[in-house]
């Protein structure tokens, strides 16, 4: 037996399906996802910044990983270059006042240069950069910041051979718990030109 409902309830019925029917959409906040960028060397197999060097055909920036395992490369740096992290199984050297800024965990098994003017930046609480073979910084400029730590065991010698006044250069471990290790570091020869330390 089927009952009919009241003739005042049918409008009630028909309130509620229409509510339940309204759809509502919240706008959600931008997110990025993080990515592990991958060198497959598919470019030039030698610049930092050909996007075909990379898997994906895209350059890594400011919230990807960038893993490099290519033994016998040298990767050059020629811009300034921010990353969460680097893990790099070849040479990387950092030209034309290129730059690394890194904010996690890091490390460049092979060679590892900072030609003059260039800049590594390691900052923030946990970060860390460790140059694992030869390293050459001279006329480079470091700096570890807000618990960063910059490990460069092989570093012998650091010179700044200025080519003219006012070129300074630093290292420097600024914020609690920021570190610069250089363990064998033996000498440091500055500028000979005018403000240039």
């Amino acid at each position: 037996m089927i009952k009919r409902p009241r003739s005042g309830s049918s409008r009630s019925v028909q309130r509620i399906k229409s509510k339940q029917r309204q759809l509502q959409i919240e706008k959600l906040e931008q997110r990025q996802m993080l990515a592990r960028v991958i060198w497959d060397g598919g470019g030039d197999g030698t610049s930092w910044h050909d996007r075909l060097n990379w898997q994906g055909d895209s350059v890594p920036g400011n919230n990807d990983d960038a893993e490099i395992n290519s033994v016998g490369s040298r990767i050059k740096v020629s811009q300034s270059v921010s990353l969460l992290s680097l893990s790099a199984n070849s040479s990387i050297e950092v030209v034309n006042g290129g730059g690394l800024n890194l904010s996690q965990a890091s490390f460049v098994s092979r060679d590892f240069i900072l030609d003059a003017g260039s800049t590594l930046v390691v900052s923030g609480p946990g970060s860390t950069f460790v140059a694992q073979s030869s390293t050459y910084i001279d006329g480079a400029n470091l700096l570890a910041a807000d618990g960063g730590l910059i490990s460069l065991p092989n570093v012998r010698s650091y010179t700044h051979s200025s080519s003219a006044n006012n070129q300074t250069r630093t290292l420097r471990a600024t914020g609690s718990q920021s570190r610069i290790e250089l363990p064998n570091l033996e000498q440091i020869v500055g500028g000979t030109h005018y403000d240039s330390h």
